[in-house]
């Protein structure tokens, strides 16, 4: 069984040069990876500060039952 992105991964083009040069060099991988994942942490993620966004997107509670 392939997900999707393993498919596209491995069908398409643009990508298909990555997995070939990763697949190689497995160093080139984890040093680029480390630095694309740097930038992330360095940018953080946006989260919504506001108290009303933060209770909108949090999960309503369940009914409970009673026995």
């Amino acid at each position: 069984m392939m997900l999707p992105t393993d498919i596209a991964l491995r069908d398409d083009r643009k990508f298909r040069k990555f997995v070939d040069l990763y697949a190689k060099d497995e160093e080139k991988f984890f040093s680029d990876f480390a630095a694309a994942f740097g930038k992330l942490i360095e940018l953080g993620v946006p989260f919504p500060t506001a108290p009303a966004a933060a209770a909108a997107a949090s999960p309503k509670p369940s009914a409970t039952i009673s026995m």
